[in-house]
């Protein structure tokens, strides 16, 4: 979801070094003190500042197109609409920030509408560079984020490039993003969207089929694994699960209701994945039966004492049930997805966001909260790197005691 005021982007550009500078509520007023640089990157009489953004000066009209759509009050333009409209096809090409990290479109929406970032010169806008820019640009919409989720992303207005920038510094208190721009031009702020894990909405659903078989199966924590393809003709008895693992469906039954995993633009659930990702996906105690995964863990687990205190459940600490597995009904293709063996654990719902290993860049994991999770009582959390949206449910072997 994007912002359109351009107060939603309070800018202040400093090239270097830091120096002091001020900042105004809107970008037409917006004239920076003189950045200092110790680069020697902009001549006598440059600065660099941002712009409303004036698609009648690009050179490449894909992009000028892409950003009057993008800037339009009566349009929402997803991130991932504004690569397509710039020839990008976010489901084959693997898009990846400046220093290598993956980046999956439709996990984030902007906070700013398209600006232009450029040097200005006597009055003159300069949108190409030599050599790349390092700036501090002051955000108002970001501040209180988590520097992982914030992203930026600039367009070469005259090449087309995409350029996927995270920053280097961030201070959440001031909204002051310091990051190093390859190139200059159209620039919109990013942040990511949650992941939340709902009931299950098959009429969402692209695929029809899928849809069928969601809505056939919903609301029942155990299902024969075998009544997931009652409309195919494929072969239950040697399911291929993971790579030389197969299974015959009469053997396994679900131990959870299905659910939906899916991505929130405001209001709306969006079933889009371009890639995997990995997420912490917590599921509601009520719609799980634990006394089973608690007992396929550790046989001897005294269900009755967690009955009484449910809070016992989270001394199992993490586990996984040998020969378990998830299974996931993409909702654009129909096709069914596994992830053998996830990592599970009984953990309150208000836990925090899940930890990604690397410190720097941007955020690689995911928490998915139940939006029916009781505050009171623990979630099932499945750990694991989900390959699309949509449903999914755990399934372990009948005979796993």
């Amino acid at each position: 979801m994007k912002r359109k005021t351009i107060a939603a982007l309070i800018a202040v550009l400093t090239i270097g070094m830091s120096t002091s500078v001020w900042a105004v509520p809107s970008i037409s007023q917006i004239i920076p003190e003189a950045p200092k640089t110790e680069q020697g990157i902009l001549s006598s009489g440059q600065t660099l500042v941002v712009k409303n953004a004036d698609p009648v000066s690009y050179k490449n009209e894909t992009v000028a197109k892409a950003v009057e759509k993008f800037n339009n009050d009566e349009t929402v333009v997803t991130v991932t609409e504004f690569l397509s409209d710039l020839g990008v096809d976010t489901k084959t090409e693997e898009l990846k920030t400046t220093i290598g990290e993956p980046v999956i479109p439709s996990l984030y929406e902007s906070v700013t509408p398209v600006i232009d970032l450029v040097i200005e010169e006597n009055g003159k806008k300069i949108y190409e560079t030599s050599k790349p820019i390092k700036a501090t640009i002051t955000v108002e919409a970001v501040k209180g984020m988590d520097k992982k989720d914030i992203l930026l992303l600039v367009v070469d207005p005259v090449t087309k490039k995409q350029y996927f920038i995270s920053p280097e510094e961030f201070n959440s208190e001031t909204g002051e993003i310091t990051a190093t721009f390859p190139a200059l031009g159209v620039l919109t702020v990013l942040k990511t969207a949650p992941i939340r894990t709902t009931g299950v909405n098959p009429d969402k659903y692209e695929n029809k089929e899928a849809g069928e078989l969601v809505a056939g199966l919903a609301g029942k924590q155990s299902v024969e694994f075998a009544d997931f393809f009652k409309s195919s003709d494929e072969d239950t008895s040697a399911i291929e699960i993971a790579e030389g693992v197969t299974v015959n469906a009469d053997d396994y039954s679900s131990a959870m209701e299905l659910a939906d995993l899916v991505i929130k633009s405001g209001t709306d659930n969006i079933y889009t994945l371009e890639g995997s990702v990995e997420v912490d996906a917590h599921r509601d105690l009520g719609s799980v039966d634990w006394k089973r995964i608690a007992q396929d863990t550790k046989p001897d687990f005294d269900v009755t004492a967690a009955e009484a205190d449910p809070s016992l459940l989270t001394e199992l600490g993490t586990f996984t049930i040998p020969g378990s597995y998830i299974v996931q009904i993409n909702p654009e293709t129909g096709e069914k997805e596994y992830i053998y063996e996830p990592e599970l654990s009984f953990t309150s719902p208000n836990s925090e966001e899940v930890a990604d290993d690397d410190t720097d860049g941007v955020r690689q994991s995911w928490k998915a909260a139940d939006e029916n999770s009781d505050p009171n009582t623990p979630d099932l959390v499945i750990h694991a790197k989900f390959k699309s949206m949509g449903a999914f449910t755990l399934v372990l072997p009948k005979n796993a005691q």
